[in-house]
């Protein structure tokens, strides 16, 4: 507990620079966040004969969040059509030099573009929507204590396994614990933090708590698959008491991504 605290006080003061600077200093603090999870959910497949290209993983997750920022996120979906291109030639010559895995391998490497690259990066775009500062003081912030109520509920309460095989410490009522934190913080920062943000209201923040209690601790179970699949605890050490930062960050990929639809399609 200790050593998750240390990490707690690591991370929060950073995530809220980084939030409140905004710009090109949270475009940047964001990139690198994402590519150091690209390069740990490399690590996962580094002894395998499936192990995509390191570089080209990193490389593309930097590119990726940052083409968010640039000309408002315009040219992303172009971006991205590049990278797979790049990948389907990479797949080709591995091929071409014996590497009957490469297609296997090519899948490996979108699975990981997609989640941590392509999901990752509207969080660039999250934050640079109206009021978009304080929706993302809303939305991850919400995630992280969903991720505590979870423990705390379940560790209390679970009783029936959510996924057994997958995370056998994860519980339906550890799930269901998650979503009502999430939604507590979500209305309790809409009522104290958010005046003169218009877009943001009570109702709003608690149908997005809802919705990012549901949607986000699967990305968590994404990782705890990759984890299971390679008998991996941690993607790595980084952070004290927490592991890596795809352990970290698992769970705000799908969710961040989720709260910027949510917001663009009904709210803005």
């Amino acid at each position: 507990m200790a050593k998750r605290i240390l990490g707690i006080a690591i991370i929060v003061p950073i995530g809220v620079f980084l939030v409140i600077a905004g710009g090109w200093i949270f475009t940047l603090g964001t990139s690198t966040i994402l590519a150091i999870a690209a390069w740990e959910y490399w690590n996962f497949f580094r002894e395998s004969k499936f192990a995509p290209h390191k570089y080209f993983l990193i490389i593309s997750t930097f590119v990726c969040t940052i083409s968010r920022y640039i000309f408002s996120g315009v040219y992303f979906e172009s971006i991205f059509i590049l990278i797979f291109i790049a990948s389907v030639i990479i797949s080709l010559s591995r091929y071409e030099e014996d590497d009957t895995n490469s297609l296997t391998t090519m899948g490996l490497e979108l699975i990981g573009l997609i989640f941590i690259a392509y999901f990752g990066s509207y969080l660039v775009s999250l934050r640079f929507l109206p009021d978009g500062k304080m929706w993302i003081l809303l939305a991850i912030p919400a995630i992280g204590c969903g991720d505590i109520g979870a423990f705390l509920i379940g560790s209390r309460f679970g009783k029936h396994k959510l996924a057994p095989k997958v995370s056998p410490n994860k519980s339906i009522e550890g799930y269901m614990g998650g979503i009502l934190f999430t939604v507590i913080y979500a209305l309790l920062f809409s009522l104290v933090f958010t005046f003169g943000a218009a877009n943001i209201t009570v109702a709003r923040a608690a149908i997005l708590g809802v919705i990012l209690g549901i949607v986000s601790p699967l990305g968590d179970l994404l990782a705890s698959l990759l984890k299971r699949s390679f008998n991996r605890k941690d993607s790595g050490k980084i952070i004290p008491g927490h592991g890596g930062i795809l352990d970290r960050v698992d769970t705000w990929l799908l969710g961040g991504a989720a709260a910027y639809f949510v917001i663009t399609f009904f709210w803005i």
